[in-house]
């Protein structure tokens, strides 16, 4: 992706377009998609490329499998042609027959229509709309100000469940709900692991997971080491678990250091954390 993004950008295209992108899992994309400058190493020479980046981002899939550092970067709009398979509907249901030479025969027109709309916009007084989207907040109260003054409704408002999963923090959630249960278990006289859970070290956790059969991909990484590194990561963010019942229950790993050791907790609601560090994560196993 490093590779093709800076020869296209080289190039200084208007569009990069990429087309039947159903799966997106680039980093170097998601940082690209948002700078105002990218900058590359060209290939075979000890040279540093500086481009500015003045292109459009556009992409069309069917249903698009995006990492969650291009979710949060893109807009998406959704086409429901109400049928299963729309490639089979007569011509004679459509009412532009060709929608490119149309476009291109119309691009005046559109350009002028655009710009009416902006205008419109600021001779209203710019208002602010209430959309909203992390990291880029004043562009989406613009954006969704001008469509609030033509009438156009939708804008930012992408379903939930389009969120792309977090494998790392499915992860999470498997560990923090059955470390919380292993504590309860404990605190009851219930449990039978040989490590005590009021304050256990990181390999300690990994014992009481191994003993719960819940498994805990650490990669390659040293064994003494990973689980620490794991839990470091993710401590103090929040996750939100439902129960059969409905109810819900928020729990956070908490870290603390006793014999100069740090040592995990998983704590609940009652104990709320710092506000910066809350982030909300559905999981609908049972508590």
């Amino acid at each position: 992706m490093k590779k093709s993004l800076t020869a296209c950008l080289a190039e200084g295209p208007r569009v990069i377009y990429f087309d039947n992108a159903d799966v997106l899992h680039s980093g170097e994309l998601a940082s690209a998609s948002t700078a105002e400058t990218y900058a590359a190493r060209i290939l075979g020479v000890s040279k540093l490329l500086r481009v500015p980046v003045r292109v459009q981002w556009v992409g069309s899939v069917n249903n698009a499998m995006l990492s969650g550092k291009l979710y949060r970067r893109m807009i998406g709009i959704r086409i429901g042609a109400k049928m299963a398979d729309p490639e089979d509907r007569d011509i004679s249901q459509f009412r532009i027959m060709d929608l490119k030479a149309r476009t291109v025969e119309h691009q005046a027109r559109q350009v002028v229509a655009a710009l009416t709309i902006i205008q419109f916009w600021v001779d209203k007084g710019m208002p602010k709309g209430n959309g909203s989207k992390a990291s880029f907040e004043a562009s989406a109260q613009k954006m969704s100000g001008l469509f609030d003054c033509i009438g156009v409704e939708g804008f930012l408002e992408t379903p939930k469940d389009r969120r792309p999963e977090d494998p790392e923090a499915e992860q999470l959630r498997t560990v923090i709900i059955a470390l919380w249960k292993a504590q309860r278990e404990y605190e009851q006289g219930r449990a039978q692991y040989k490590v005590d859970l009021t304050r256990p070290k990181a390999t300690d956790v990994l014992v009481v997971l191994n003993a719960m059969n819940v498994q805990v991909d650490l990669g390659m990484k040293e064994p003494s080491r990973a689980p620490g590194e794991l839990l470091r990561k993710h401590q103090g963010r929040v996750f939100e678990f439902e129960s059969l019942k409905g109810a819900t229950m928020r729990l956070w790993l908490k870290s603390f250091v006793h014999q100069n050791m740090t040592r995990w907790q998983v704590r609940s609601e009652r104990e709320a954390p710092p506000d910066e560090a809350r982030l909300e994560l559905v999981d609908t196993t049972p508590f």
